[in-house]
């Protein structure tokens, strides 16, 4: 331990002197277990030396130690025989000190108790308590305004998907930016990989992360994040390595396995992906019911042919009050896999009664979307638009509003409600960063449905193409084939409809579940149009398989019972 470094981050001298109290706060920053304070004094000619063994944390003394020395001369020996007696009895001494199983992280800041604040908001945020890990970060920056790491952890909460604050996550982050000439190399690091992951700009924060991790290599949480980073990206095998290489550091790290399962639904691998969840929840019980890992642990099980479980999964949310409304939307979701929209619809109502109770304009825009799905699966094309009319008004109190207001944009201009669908656009596009490659990809979304509506099609289908390469999605590739399969393009169509059917686990308990189910008719009449009548026979077996309960009356299903008797 340096303790000039030390010094530093608690925003001291470096050569200031280092007293009982000072040193028993160095003592708990450093994860040290015991002090040693010596002193001594003198009465004429005698010298009385001490040492005393602290407990830092309770400032207790464990054991005191004294010598005594007749004149200058003597000092030295005193000393040696001190210093011995401190060494024989300091492991014995020791036990009797309470010992830290959760060392405090080594940042900048003046206040201990930001410090311990800090330490266990982040404890608290990877164990998914979200809440209480906020207020813990609001807690340490009170503590101490100065405090860099804790501007940019709340700043870090902002961007996620619990929140969807980016505006206030950035004021946070360019908080903490504002302070790193205060802070060490290391936290500089830190704040500049994270914020620039949080905005989107991959490209930036992958260097980020590949240049931290050369220099710590042993940083846990650092390492989960890039792995999270590579996921999202399309880069799952290589995740999953990263995410392994955590769990040799800590092998009890839960949202390691967490990484690994989601990993594992983007390649088509759902008994891993289980195994990992499974894994992940032992370690971690309280993360079965932490945002929206519930749901995506439910369709893992869907995706594996276990939907009796994943509805147990769903059903144990409606219990408890600050889980009901999850449970609504993922049994919801789960209905509409099955045709069931009927049941869905009241669902999704409740849903959205409790969401008007609360301040989450994004979750209630969410709901008036899916509720829109609905009434567009039934031939509702009223009902389709005043929800879509009630999405674009929540629209104006939502943060995120390129990503999300994308598709409902989308959602508008599919369903022929172009004026909405270029309102939104108008909306959006100034908004969207340029460097955040999933921004773009959703406004190219959006500007090649609105493209495609006014048939242009060759540029909807330009527009479309850019939109999959730079952010590909379960809507990016489903929108890129209908385009094809408005346009005329029927080889191009089915390729790029069996890519998105491919795509199971990126489909599954989101806005385009749905349109991946839908898809299977499309594409079965595409297979029919060319002579292949037995893949047109499978892929509509799978859908009417899917759709045995469904509500009778629902067009798709209608068309796709005829069709299917036609070509028996």
């Amino acid at each position: 331990m340096e303790v000039d470094a030390v010094l530093k981050r608690m925003g001291r001298p470096e050569n200031e002197r280092v007293t009982p109290t000072l040193g028993r706060e160095i003592c708990q920053r450093e994860n040290v277990r015991a002090l040693i304070a010596s002193s001594i004094t003198r009465t004429g000619q005698e010298y009385a030396l001490t040492a005393q063994l602290i407990d830092p944390k309770t400032g207790d003394t464990v054991r005191a130690y004294t010598e005594r020395s007749y004149g200058e001369d003597h000092i030295l020996e005193a000393l040696d025989v001190l210093s011995r007696d401190v060494r024989e009895a300091l492991g014995e001494s020791l036990y009797q000190i309470h010992r830290t199983d959760k060392p405090l992280p080594q940042v900048t800041t003046k206040s201990l108790s930001a410090l311990q604040q800090y330490a266990d908001g982040e404890r608290l945020w990877r164990l998914g308590k979200f809440q209480d890990a906020t207020t813990l970060f609001k807690a340490a920056i009170a503590s101490d305004p100065e405090f860099a790491m804790a501007h940019a952890a709340l700043g870090g909460a902002d961007y996620s998907y619990i929140y969807n604050a980016p505006e206030e996550g950035q004021a946070e982050y360019e908080k903490a930016l504002s302070l790193i000439l205060r802070t060490t190399t290391r936290e500089r690091m830190i704040i500049e990989t994270k914020y620039a992951n949080d905005r989107g700009h991959t490209n930036d924060a992958d260097q980020l992360f590949r240049l931290y991790l050369r220099s710590y290599p042993d940083d846990a949480p650092m390492r989960v994040n890039y792995a999270n980073l590579l996921r999202k990206n399309g880069r799952q095998q290589e995740a999953i390595e990263q995410f392994k290489q955590v769990l040799r550091l800590a092998p009890d790290y839960a949202s390691a396995y967490i990484g690994i399962a989601t990993a594992n639904k983007g390649l088509g691998n759902y008994p891993a992906a289980l195994q990992a969840y499974a894994k992940a929840f032992e370690i971690e019980p309280n993360w079965l019911t932490a945002g929206n890992i519930n749901r995506e642990y439910g369709f893992a099980l869907v995706a594996n042919g276990e939907d009796h479980k994943a509805e147990q999964v769903f059903t144990e949310l409606l219990a408890k009050s600050d889980t009901r409304e999850n449970g609504l939307r993922s049994l919801a979701f789960l209905d509409l896999y099955h045709g069931r929209y009927s049941s869905a619809e009241t669902r999704l109502e409740h849903s959205l009664e409790i969401l008007k109770t609360q301040n989450s304009p994004l979750s209630v825009a969410r709901v008036h979307l899916l509720l829109a799905i609905v009434a567009e699966g039934r031939g509702d094309t009223k009902t389709q638009h005043r929800h879509l009319d009630a999405a674009v008004v929540d629209l104006s109190r939502i943060q995120s509003k390129v990503v999300f207001g994308a598709m409902i944009g989308d959602a508008c201009a599919r369903a022929g409600f172009t004026d909405e669908a270029q309102q939104v656009a108008a909306l959006i596009t100034p908004l969207a960063d340029a460097h955040s490659s999933e921004q773009m990809g959703y406004v190219h979304l959006l500007q090649g449905d609105i493209a495609l509506a006014a048939v242009q099609n060759n540029q909807a289908i330009e527009l479309l193409r850019q939109s999959d390469k730079e952010n590909s999605t379960a809507l990016s590739m489903e929108a890129l084939a209908h385009a094809y399969q408005q346009a005329g393009q029927i080889d191009q169509a089915i390729a790029a409809f069996q890519k998105m059917l491919r795509s199971t686990g990126a489909s599954l308990s989101w806005e385009p579940q749905q349109r991946w189910l839908v898809a299977r008719y499309t594409l079965a009449s595409d297979y029919s149009s060319r002579g292949d009548k037995q893949k047109a026979r499978d892929t509509l077996a799978t859908l009417l398989t899917l759709w045995k309960n469904a509500d009778p009356d629902l067009p798709t299903l209608v068309a796709a019972k005829s069709a299917y008797a036609k070509l028996q």
